[in-house]
């Protein structure tokens, strides 16, 4: 199945780095950014890429990410857009 990237911080490992690559992205204008975190580039192993990423209300507090220009919406359900990364 799907995973997250970052979830929870008991059930994620290298929490603290996930989450903090996570915020990044939703708070970023820089391309180089976006893409090493969709590509998998910010760990070590390089070992996933994103696929799908959410946009629902806790993450439009963090602000506008430029990185959503990268991405195609496929689908919204209530207040959340889900959008596709095709690399």
């Amino acid at each position: 199945g799907t995973h997250a990237v970052y979830g929870h911080p008991v059930e994620t490992l290298n929490a603290t780095d996930k989450q903090n690559a996570v915020l990044a992205w939703y708070t970023t204008d820089d391309p180089a950014t976006c893409n090493a975190l969709l590509d998998g580039r910010f760990t070590e192993d390089d070992t996933y890429t994103v696929r799908y990423v959410l946009l629902g209300p806790q993450e439009r507090e963090l602000g506008e990410s430029a990185c959503f220009d990268m991405l195609l919406p496929i689908i919204r359900i209530n207040d959340v857009l889900i959008y596709r990364y095709d690399q």
